[in-house]
């Protein structure tokens, strides 16, 4: 389902493996439904858009190649391992460390140690 707000992309940080980190941020107030839809996309697998001045439009979406189907109730590969690294974190890291962790930050980090070590063995 197609999800579009105005929006600015207000930083980009190249990853090591060649991956990105884009950090978006709505130039206006977002009502109610944007936000609760927008709620319901965290950690969800699909395309991100962007297309400066103006919206999407039906035939250019249908240009846009399909992501693989899953069940509806099968996690992807990346949101099985996310939650198990979310175990892990709340189990041994969170209640070892001193200051208020934040899993999102903890878990960038060991993606980018784990795909630094891949890297490593090139």
């Amino acid at each position: 389902m197609l999800f579009q707000i105005p929006a600015i992309i207000d930083k980009y940080t190249s990853k090591k493996n060649r991956a990105a980190q884009i950090v978006i941020e709505t130039n206006e107030n977002l009502t109610d439904e944007q936000r609760a839809r927008l709620t319901n996309l965290v950690e969800k697998y699909g395309w991100f858009c962007f297309l400066e001045d103006t919206q999407i439009t039906e035939e250019q979406i249908m240009k846009i190649p399909p992501l693989p189907k899953l069940d509806k109730d099968e996690k992807s590969p990346q949101q099985i391992l996310r939650g198990r690294m979310y175990a892990f974190w709340e189990q041994k890291v969170k209640q070892t460390t001193q200051t208020n962790a934040d899993f999102n930050l903890w878990y960038a980090g060991q993606l980018e140690k784990l795909g630094n070590q891949y890297l490593d063995r090139l």
